[in-house]
């Protein structure tokens, strides 16, 4: 009730955001006034616009792939689960540190997760379509649709199925060292139940936000 009173009412805490976000805020690399942000961005459909420049969101649960077939979705988010014990793929909040990436997306905000979270990155994955799936399927000709033929169906569970966790398996995972996932610029996935975004042309986060990040 607390979250959704703040929410309504629009007013900014900037002390109740630094409590929020202690726990990323002190894994962020060092922050200066005259360089670029260094952390994580998120993609947001442009009718989700943030009032005021800011926001708090929750996350999406059991989400559906935009571009990933639900087959290769799903196997992803069981190699994962297995070695992170999380639904990486279905629960997770996606990130990238690439303000060009997340714009791809929707309209780039500067994500900030409230409480304790999780994270995990791969230094060999820029962004899970492209660098897994896509790769994989074209050389195993593995099925792009959703919808599987019953000859396609029997393909996946019998032969590539298994052959595409053996693959997801092999990549180096990682669920420490922030810095490096945000110097990597690639995709970063969170774990948390809510998250602050921020307009990064907002009053808001040039004048009070971002100079409190730098001192």
């Amino acid at each position: 009730m607390r979250f959704k009173q703040f929410i309504t009412e629009g007013a900014f805490d900037l002390q109740k955001f630094l409590n929020d976000t202690y726990h990323f805020r002190s894994q962020l690399p060092e922050q200066t006034i005259d360089a670029p942000y260094r952390g994580l961005w998120r993609g947001v459909n442009e009718k989700h616009a943030l009032d005021n420049g800011w926001k708090i969101y929750s996350r999406t649960r059991d989400r559906s792939p935009r571009d990933t077939p639900f087959h290769a979705h799903d196997v992803m988010d069981e190699a994962l689960f297995d070695i992170f014990n999380w639904h990486v793929r279905r629960d997770g909040v996606f990130c990238t540190s690439n303000i060009n990436e997340a714009g791809g997306y929707g309209t780039a905000f500067i994500i900030f997760p409230i409480g304790k979270f999780a994270f995990i990155w791969s230094p060999d994955v820029k962004d899970a379509f492209s660098d897994l799936w896509e790769k994989f399927a074209k050389a195993n000709n593995a099925p792009r649709s959703s919808e599987l033929s019953a000859e396609n169906e029997k393909k996946w569970n019998e032969e590539l199925r298994p052959a595409f966790r053996r693959y997801v398996e092999a990549f180096d995972w990682y669920d420490t060292n922030l810095k490096g996932a945000i110097k990597h610029r690639g995709e970063v996935i969170i774990d948390c139940d809510q998250y602050y975004a921020f307009d990064p042309t907002s009053e808001l986060w040039k004048e009070t936000i971002f100079p409190n990040l730098c001192e």
